[in-house]
């Protein structure tokens, strides 16, 4: 990893307006630092495989692909780049996803500048970081369950259970993540089963009432 003096950030967003914004903040901050910029899951992949980078900022949401699927992909070209994953919701159960994904710290796009900094800090230290009132957040592959009856669902039943709550169909989802209809249908029933429901309208109920479709 480069010193913290001259680090490499890359900004993942699918809005420019926002990326352009944190940019700037990013620039303002440190005294020499590299900032790029790129609105895709798989334009984000293409630069890990063929760039170096210090920390990724990313967003938990991308129009072609699920942020925390990004970053389960970003540890396996190269597990020693941070992610930081941001979000809308202050939502614990986001921040213990992303842990578990592989995140090195969450954040929500509400906060202060000056966290933003901080964060991102924490990071190039080597440090991971979550807000306090998240509670203890478990490390890559050990989330547990507790809590709301979502938590004890599976990395992969989540982000199914995910797109069918924003609206997706089960051919969409196949396609998204390269699953056949069948596993998706599967994948479905289970958290079906998990969440104590039995139609895809109390699902998608569920999961809008508990802001887990960002």
């Amino acid at each position: 990893m480069m010193s913290q003096a001259s680090p490499r950030i890359l900004l993942v967003d699918d809005h420019p307006i926002f990326r352009r914004g944190l940019h700037g903040i990013i620039e303002d901050s440190f005294e020499t630092v590299t900032v790029e910029e790129v609105g895709t899951a798989s334009g984000t992949l293409a630069l890990v495989r063929t760039q170096p980078w210090d920390v990724i900022v990313l967003d938990i949401s991308l129009k072609d692909g699920d942020g925390l699927e990004v970053v389960k992909q970003i540890r396996e070209l190269n597990p020693r780049i941070p992610v930081l994953m941001l979000s809308m919701h202050p939502d614990e159960h986001f921040a213990r996803r992303s842990a578990a994904a592989g995140a090195s710290g969450y954040l929500t796009k509400h906060v202060a500048d000056t966290e933003v900094v901080t964060a991102l800090s924490t990071l190039l230290r080597g440090e991971r970081y979550y807000r306090a009132g998240f509670g203890e957040v478990p490390g890559p592959a050990r989330f547990t369950e507790g809590g709301a009856p979502h938590h004890g669902l599976s990395y992969r039943e989540f982000q199914v259970a995910r797109m069918f709550g924003r609206g997706l169909r089960t051919s969409e989802i196949a396609a998204e993540l390269d699953l056949s209809p069948k596993t998706v249908s599967t994948y479905r029933s289970r958290v079906l089963e998990k969440l104590q429901l039995r139609t895809n309208a109390e699902l998608t109920r569920y999961m809008i009432q508990h802001k887990l479709t960002e």
